[in-house]
C-alpha cells in the first residue's frame, strides 16, 4: 500500500482524526481531536501559522505530526490544507542555504581558501544537500495526503494500529 512508505521515508506520524474543540490564541491553535480507535489517548496537538484556517467540532483531518506539533494536515470536511505554506517554509529555507554556500564560496576565494571558510562551506553544502532530500520528502508526503481516499487511510491505520498492540 502507497502508506507504507510515508512511514519508511518519513520522521512523522499519519493520523485521522475528529476534531472534538479547538483553541486560537493569535497565530497558535491547539486541537483536541475525539477519542475513538483511531486515537486511543484523546490527542491534542499545536499548529501555529500566520494565515486563518476555519476548523470547527467534528472537522476530520489527515495530519502529520511530529512531537506534539502539526507539520501538514488535509481538512477532509472543509478541503482545506497548509500544502502551500509548508513548500513555502521550505523553499525559503533553501533560500537561506543556497545564499550562505554562495556567501562562504565567495568568502573562501579571496582569502585564498583558508581552511575554516572550505570547512564551513563543506558543512553548509550537506545542510543544503540534506534540506534538498527533506524537500522530496516534503512534496512525497503532500502527493500522498493529497490522492489519498478517508477510507483507505482509516482502513490501514487500523490495520497498522492492530498491528503494533499486537
Amino acid at each position: 500500500m502507497e502508506f507504507t512508505s510515508f512511514y519508511n521515508y518519513a520522521r512523522s506520524d499519519l493520523k485521522c482524526l475528529k476534531i472534538q474543540s479547538f483553541e486560537k490564541n493569535h497565530t497558535l491553535y491547539t486541537l483536541h481531536f475525539k477519542q475513538d480507535t483511531l486515537n486511543p489517548n484523546a490527542l491534542s496537538l499545536q499548529y501555529k501559522s500566520l494565515k486563518h484556517y476555519h476548523f470547527k467540532e467534528n472537522d476530520t483531518l489527515l495530519l502529520c505530526h511530529l512531537e506534539g506539533k502539526i507539520i501538514l494536515f488535509h481538512n477532509l470536511t472543509q478541503k482545506e490544507d497548509n500544502f502551500k505554506e509548508a513548500k513555502i517554509k521550505h523553499c525559503i529555507f533553501l533560500c537561506f542555504l543556497g545564499i550562505f554556500a554562495l556567501l562562504f564560496a565567495f568568502f573562501a576565494a579571496i582569502n585564498a581558501f583558508a581552511l575554516l571558510y572550505l570547512i564551513l562551506l563543506s558543512a553548509n553544502l550537506i545542510l543544503l544537500v540534506l534540506a534538498f532530500i527533506n524537500l522530496g520528502l516534503l512534496f512525497k508526503q503532500i502527493r500522498i495526503l493529497k490522492t489519498s481516499k478517508q477510507s483507505e487511510i482509516e482502513d490501514f491505520l487500523k490495520q497498522n494500529l492492530s498491528k503494533n498492540s499486537a
